[in-house]
Formats: structure tokens, sequence, C-alpha cells
């Protein structure tokens, strides 16, 4: 063959495997989005796309045997799969709406996961048989000779490889981030459709489509045609090889799943880190087929050679074993050394490749080897090439079926990640000590079974002499420190004892972790892969209050919907009012069995007879929910950096609460403000805000804020709100200790919103971009933010720091121009005691400053209840008797008539800066004491007289207050 023409077709064997995995990245998000996002779903989509594989290879490889024109089938295979994937988002949206009208109401059920089976055979399975297909029809096209079945095959299977592995980048990090997932599918299409039509030009022209001739039917001498003399392969070898292959495609994919779910406690669950790990896998693969190729040039025995890649894989990770729990650690020194700026965000993602190709390069790279070292074992006959290609690889890949179901549902849930990878490690090293004995005479059997001894042996040494992973460790999330935990492993274990397991579970879904800290029992964490994703500690402000303030603000409430389980808290003061229903949707197992350690603080939800637990996805609950309003609506998932937990921040499930809301019902968005920037933050609420006209924000604990999202204005009075915590018992646990904003009264409880609906709109008015369910921003975006760890400025915009007649925050019209009295002040001083931000630190300030100009700093600090002992400890933390002490040092020179013109200009700053900070909905700052300087500075600086009137008039301008009329000097 023309070697010009032989590198065009290898280049675009290359091209073909960057589309194949761009398509099965796109489809398993395509059918989460109405199949769900659980472990089950994907499993369906997973096996149904690698049995389409199997099929593909099984039957079109008996086809390329057949057909004198190779080049030219493998060119419809591709046209057809580019033509099947141009309309895949047209079949996806027609198999959605199949699935709505066909599917019960219970998203659990047996029937819904027969129907999700049906539609995923329906949308995956002809693409993936014509996938499956193309290395057949190209292995028969290039194989000449038998004896170069293993060169030619390795070298095909390498270079598809290669490419699936640059398409797992492209997937990953660019074409749906940036076109989405119809884009992505149509751009992708279209590369297919050209690879076929160039294919089927190429075999139009003269010798282009000669291929291989079936040189063991006479166009040359057998031995030519046959393998090297001495290692023809008897038919019970053949049969044994297609054995073993099926088992080592069952145990790589368990590798696969174990490195997935391990590598997520590394690094987090984010979409870059599953792309990255992938990749590594992939170009592993690509690597041993390149190795196998070559390997094939010698005259070596392909079956030997297939048994010693099995014992190697036994051997790299046996040793590898005790070293894994060590690996959040070297990640951890290893990004340390990166600041944390978005330039260097790839950098960080070398970072992990790093440690990726670590663990997985050598026995993967072994694993890839695998698959032409049986082609070669497997193929007798020229003229059947294809189908015993085909055989090979279909065997190999029904066992990655076997392998993703069995480990994922079975071994990782019985066994852990633990046991189940010593198990998967033991397979290894028993189908290559099968291959040992299948490659030799009886009289070597002796020597395979010294082989299946030592095995046995190492292994159980193995076992003996390993220690188990830390739990603690794997699950401390240290991924999220950005500075280097510490200067040795030791010292992390050592700290990390004091920690408490409790509970541990590696589900289909995700590894989870309850426990508590050094502190005690009362501090309890629930971690989801290495996140805590809630807490009796700096959590429980929020997870109480994304109860209270709708089922306050819709005291009428008697049905809700929760979406996320996590300790159990929010559903259990949820439970605190008088609501009838309370349907709880969480989509890990785990998590509900970790949440009942949390029955002492939350009340034990689940057990309430109102309560219905559903374990699945919120979005197909509510897609089959058809006629069910809720009137309050409680969404608390995980973090959108996240990979699928952006689809519950997306414009779909938004309309979807919407329509299942009552007309004046509220649904109640937690986001984090934390590894957070303002960018992705703004198209999160700008998404919301197309859909809900009214929305208001309120701060609840540290960096954490809810929405309240209605279809018709909210209104909340402070009194009758003071009234419903009475009555409803609420305010014991509203002071939690845990609880840093402490909520006493009604108005103690409105001071937490932060923006009005009508301030809300004019920031988020809901333009795009928006994260949508074919264009998931947040989960491309939310990572980037993560990685930087920047806290997003939204709460700089509070509009608690602007005067009452500017605002429309609920606290303001319930106000008016009544000022607040001593108990109010000191109500609200408490809320604001823990301050995080800012502007909650101006608030602080603010409300002190009232206080002691109304009481006197003496009589703060002498009173004796618990409450003003507490402000006058505020005072002092928060330098405002510092400020109080300077003023009256300034006032005490100018009675002196002391002041040199430096002085008064210092002075006149020193007013403007406490005007400033007193300026708030709950306090009216003293005008005339400002005005007053401002005469003074005026009068006295007669040259500075216009910049004085100049900066007066825009510092009242931007407080909003009116000039007030100066006193006489």
């Amino acid at each position: 063959m023309n070697r010009r023409l032989a590198a065009l077709i290898y280049t675009l064997f290359f091209v073909s495997g960057a589309t194949g995995l761009v398509y099965e990245v796109a489809w398993g998000k395509y059918l989460a989005l109405f199949l769900g996002s659980t472990a089950a779903a994907h499993t369906i989509v997973l096996a149904t796309f690698m049995a389409g594989l199997a099929l593909g290879y099984f039957l079109l490889g008996g086809v390329a045997d057949r057909t004198p024109r190779r080049l030219a089938l493998y060119g419809l295979l591709e046209a057809g799969l580019g033509a099947l994937c141009l309309v895949f988002p047209l079949t996806a949206s027609g198999l959605s709406r199949l699935y709505l009208a066909l599917a019960s109401a219970d998203c659990g059920s047996p029937r819904n996961t027969a129907l999700k089976i049906v539609l995923a055979v329906l949308a995956l399975l002809p693409p993936a048989v014509l996938m499956g297909g193309t290395l057949p029809a190209l292995s028969r096209h290039f194989v000449r000779r038998l004896r170069d079945t293993g060169r030619d095959v390795g070298l095909l299977y390498c270079v598809n490889s290669a490419g699936a592995a640059l398409g797992c980048l492209l997937a990953g990090f660019r074409l749906i981030r940036a076109l989405g997932l119809d884009s992505t599918m149509v751009v992708t299409a279209a590369v297919n459709l050209a690879l076929g039509g160039l294919c089927l030009w190429l075999g139009s022209l003269p010798g282009g489509d000669t291929g291989a001739r079936d040189l063991d039917e006479g166009a040359a001498a057998p031995a030519e045609a046959g393998p090297a003399p001495g290692l023809a392969h008897t038919a019970a070898q053949q049969r044994a090889v297609i054995v073993l292959v099926f088992l080592s495609g069952c145990i790589s994919m368990l590798y696969e799943l174990v490195w997935i779910r391990l590598l997520a406690l590394v690094f987090g669950s984010s979409t870059y880190s599953f792309s990255l790990m992938l990749f590594t896998f992939i170009a592993g693969i690509a690597v041993g087929a390149l190795a196998a190729s070559l390997l094939a040039r010698r005259a070596l025995d392909p079956l030997r050679l297939f048994a010693w890649a099995e014992l190697g894989v036994f051997v790299s990770l046996a040793l590898m074993i005790p070293l894994y729990e060590r690996v959040p650690y070297w990640f951890n020194l290893l990004a340390a050394t990166l600041k944390r700026e978005p330039d260097t965000f790839g950098l960080y993602m070398l970072a992990k490749v790093a440690v990726t190709f670590g663990l997985m390069l050598v026995p993967t790279t072994l694993i890839g080897a695998t698959l032409p070292f049986a082609g070669s074992v497997a193929s007798t006959r020229l003229s059947v090439l294809g189908r015993s290609i085909g055989s090979v690889f279909s065997a190999n890949t029904l066992g990655n079926v076997i392998g993703s179901v069995g480990t994922g549902f079975v071994l990782i849930p019985l066994l852990g990640l633990q046991t189940t990878m010593e198990f998967g490690i033991l397979a290894s090293g028993l189908v290559g000590g099968a291959a040992v004995m299948a490659a030799g005479s009886r009289a070597r059997w002796m020597r395979a079974g010294a082989v299946l001894v030592a095995v046995a042996l190492c292994w159980t040494g193995l076992r003996v002499v390993s220690p188990r992973w830390s739990t603690i460790v794997l699950n401390s999330g240290m991924y999220r420190v950005r500075k280097a935990i510490a200067r040795s492993y030791g010292e992390i274990r050592e700290a990390l004892s004091r920690e408490t397991v409790l509970f541990h579970r590696d589900d289909p879904d995700v590894s989870v972790a309850v426990g508590y800290t050094a502190k005690g029992p009362d501090h309890l964490w629930l971690n989801l892969n290495g996140k805590t994703d809630a807490s009796t500690d700096s959590d429980m402000g929020s997870q109480l209050l994304v109860a209270h303030i709708p089922l306050l603000l819709v005291p009428q409430a008697r049905d809700v919907l929760i979406v996320g389980l996590g300790s159990g808290v929010t559903a259990g003061a949820a439970l605190k009012h008088p609501i009838a229903r309370c349907d709880v949707v969480e989509i890990s197992s785990a998590v509900v069995e970790g949440s009942r350690y949390f029955n002492g603080v939350s009340g034990a939800p689940l057990a309430d007879p109102r309560t219905r637990l559903i374990v699945g996805d919120a979005k197909e609950h509510l897609e089959l929910q058809a006629g069910r309003r809720y009137d309050v609506i409680i969404s608390e998932p995980s973090n959108p950096w996240i990979a699928g937990i952006g689809n519950l921040f997306s414009i779909e499930f938004f309309r979807q609460t919407a329509e299942h809301l009552a007309p004046e019902g509220c649904l109640v968005q937690w986001m984090h403000l934390y590894e957070m920037d303002d960018t992705t933050l703004a198209v999160a609420l700008n998404t919301l805000s197309a859909v809900y006209p009214h929305v208001t924000v309120w701060h609840t604990q540290g960096n954490d804020i809810v929405m309240a999202a209605a279809l018709r204005p909210q209104h909340a009075d402070p009194s009758a709100i003071d009234s419903l915590l009475r009555a409803r018992g609420l305010i014991e646990q509203l002071n939690h200790p845990f609880v840093h904003c402490k909520i006493r009264s009604g108005l103690d409880l409105v001071s937490l919103q932060t923006l009005s609906s009508e301030r809300f709109k004019t920031l988020f008015p809901g333009n795009r971009p928006y994260n949508t369910d074919r264009h998931p921003y947040l989960e491309y975006a939310a990572p980037r933010a993560f990685y930087v760890g920047s806290n997003a400025a939204l709460l700089d915009r509070d509009e608690r720091l602007v005067r009452r007649g500017q605002s429309r925050l609920f606290v303001a019209s319930a106000l008016g121009d009544r000022a607040l009295d001593r108990e109010e002040l000191l109500g609200l001083i408490r809320v604001f005691q823990a301050p995080i931000y800012a502007s909650e630190k101006r608030l602080q300030r603010a409300l002190l400053g009232a206080f002691v100009d109304r009481y006197g700093i003496d009589s703060a600090a002498a009173a004796a209840d618990t409450s003003v002992r507490m402000v006058a400890t505020l005072l002092t933390r928060s330098g405002g008797a510092q400020a109080y002490q300077d003023l009256e040092r300034w006032l005490r020179k100018i009675s002196q008539s002391k002041m040199s013109l430096r002085d008064w200009r210092d002075y006149y700053a020193f007013e403007a800066e406490q005007l400033r900070y007193a300026t708030s909905v709950f306090t009216e700052p003293d005008t005339t004491r400002f005005a007053f300087a401002h005469a003074q500075c005026a009068g006295l600086l007669p040259a500075e007289a216009a910049k004085f009137e100049s900066r007066t008039a825009a510092l009242y301008a931007e407080l909003g207050i009116s000039r007030g009329a100066a006193p006489a000097p």
C-alpha cells in the first residue's frame, strides 16, 4: 500500500478516535438529562454504549471479511455514524418526551428502569454498533500477512486510542464548554461525515481500496501468510484467550472505576478531574498498544506476552497499594507550589496529570498491550481476520460491561475501594497465571501452577502486610487546602487521628463519611468525596435558615419539597412548622444512612410520618410529578463546581420548580460565595432571575446565602414573623450554640435580608448567558473559580448599608422613620456579632455607634446582663471605643482652640468616615456634628472652602442624606 495513503488513513482513524470520545462524553450528558444523574442511569448509558461497541466488533468484523472494499466500508461506517449523530439532539429530545409519557410517577420503579434501558438502547446502540465496526474494517484493510496481525492491529488500536485521549481533553475542557452539547454534536458529526466522504473518495481511486489480499488463500506461500514458525496456536488456546480477554475487560473496568472514585477524593469531583483521569487511562492504553505493535515485530509468542502483561498488571498494582492513601498529601504538596491565579489553572491541571500518570501509567500500558496480543492469538486465517479481531474486541468490551455493573453496584458498595482494588489485583494475577498455563504444553503446567501459587501467596502477603487505607485521610478533602498542610505524611496522620469516623460507605454515586472533630462529639461533619457538605458547626445556621426563611415568608405552607437530604437538619427544621407533607429527594442512599448520625440535632426527620423520602434524581422526580404543587421548594444541593450539580442551577430546573410551585409559593435556592467569582455567580443569579420575577437575597451564615424566589411579590412583617417564631417554638433552635446569627425576634430575622427584589432585578436582570442543561456553563466555570479560591463580592452590594428611604428591604419598610430601641439595637448587634464581610463589619459599627450615642460607653460597659457585656466586648474588638475616644480628643482640641490647619483637615476626614460607617437602614447618623465640622473647616480655611463644599456635597449624595443645618461656631 502506498505509504502516504496509509499515513493519511491512520490520521483519519486518529481523528475518528477523538470524535468517538467526544460522542461518549456528550451522550452521557444528554441521556442524564432525562434518565437522571444517578449511578444507575450512568451505568445504563455506559453499558449500552459498550454493548453496542461489542456488537459492532462482532457483527461488522464478519462483514469486513466478506467485502473486498474495506476502506469503502470504513467510510460508510464513519458517514453513517456522522449522520446519526447529526440528528442526535432531536433524537434525545424525542426520547425524553417518550420517557415522560410512558414512565411511572415513581422515579425509582422497576418499570422506569426497564424503560431507561430500552431508551438508552434506542439512542446509543445504532451509532455504537457503527463505531465498533471501524477497527475490524481497517484491520482487514491493513493486515497483509497473518504474522503481522499484532503489529498492524496494535498500531491501529494505538492511533485510535491516542485520538480518543485527545477527544477526552477536547470534550472535557473546550468543546462542550464553548459550544454546548447541541453544537458540539453537530460539529463532531460534520467531522465524521467528512471522514466518511474522504474515505469513500480514497477508496474509489485506482489501487486505493485493494487492502489486504487473502494470502492464505493462494496469493502467497502458506509460510509467508501464516504466523512465524512455532507460534501457531491451537483451537483450545484461541478459545482460552477469548475467555481470558473477557475477564481482562472486566478487571480493567474495575480498575477504572476504583481510580475514578479514588481520584475524586484526591482532586475533587469536578468535570475536569474526571476528564483528566479518563485521558490518562486512555493515554496509557495507547502507549500499551504501541508497545504491543513494536513487540509484534519480533518472533515472540503473543499468548505468553499476554500472560506476562497481565502478571505485570498484578505486580505493578500490588506494589502501589500501600501508597494510595498518601496520594492526597503528595498532591497537596504539588498544588501548594502554585500561586492561585486564573493564569496558573493549566499548571494545576498538569499537576493532576502528573499524579494520575504516576498512579496509572504502568498498569494501563500493560492493559493496553493485552488486546493486540490476544488478537494475534485468535487470528488463524486472513480470510476471517475481521471476525477474529471482532471476537477479541467484543469479548473484551462485553467484559467491560459486566465489570462496570458488577464493580459499581456490587463490589465497591460491598467491599469498599481498597478491597475492590485488591480483588482486581488478585484477578489479574490469576488471569496471567491461566494465560501462562494456556501458553505451555502439559509438561510446562508445573511452571504455570507455580506461577498461580506465587500469585496467591503474594496477594495473601499483600493483604496481611499492607495497612488499611486511612478513611479519614482519604476523606479529609486536602484538595481544598491551598497551602502545604504539613512537612511530612506522618504529621498529617497524627493531626487527623484526632478526628473520629463514625460511618463510611462507598456507594455507587459517592464516598460518604460521617465523623466528629477533635472538639468533641457535638461537632459532627458529613463529607461527600472529601468535601464537607453538612455539619453541626459552621453550617448549622445555613441548614436551619434555608428552611425557616421560606416557611416564615409563606406561613400557610402545607406541602414542601427539599432537594438534598444532607445531615437532615434542614428537613428537621421544616418539620418544626405545621406542614402536612415533606418530600425529600436525595440521590445517594449512603447519605441517607449517614444522616441518621445527626438525628440528635436534626430531630430524626425521616422518622416523621409527614416525610416521604425519594432516593433518586431531583430533576427526574419533578418531571414525573406533572400535577404536583408545592408551597415551598428548598434546593440545597452541593457546590456547582462538582460534576453534575450544575444541572440543579440550570434554567430548565428553575422552570421545573416554577411549574410545581403553588401561586403564592416560594423557591429557596442555596448558594455559596466562597470559592466563587463574580462572573460565575452572576450567571447563576441571572439564570434564576430569567425565570422568577421576584427574588430576594438573604445572608444565612459565613459565606452562604439563599435566594428566595417567587412568581408574585413577597412580603414580610417582622411583628408577624416574631409571633410565628414564638408560636412554633423556633427561638431555641435558632439560638443553637453553633448558629452564628442569633435570631430572637422577627426583626432579627428580616435583618438577614441583603437585597430586595427590586435591587436584585437591577443587579441581575436575567440577561444571558444562562446556565442551561445543554450548555452547562457552571460545570466548567465553577471549578476554575474554586481553584482560585476567591470570594464573590455580592455582599459588598448589601442594601442594608443605604438609608431607609432608599431601601426596599422588608426591615426598612417595617421600621419607617422609627428609631430602634435599646433591646432592638442589642438584638441586631447580636445578629452581626460574627462578621465575615466588610458589609457586616460596617453594620456592626453603625449599630454600636448608635448604641453608644444613645446610652453611652460607660453604661454599656457597666451593664450587668450578658447582652450588654457582649456589646462592651464588641466595642473593644471592633475599634468602636477607640473611635469615640478619638472624637472626644478632637472636640477637646476644638473647644481649647488648639486646631491647626492640618488638624482641621484630619478632623473633617474623621467625621466623614464616621458618617459613612454610621449609615444603614438601622441607624440615623448624626449629620449635625458633621455639618458643624464642615462649617468650621470652611470658615477657618477660606481657601479650602470650595473644595470642602464639593467633598461634602458628594458625600451627602453618596449616602442619600439631606444637608443638615450647622450650628454657629
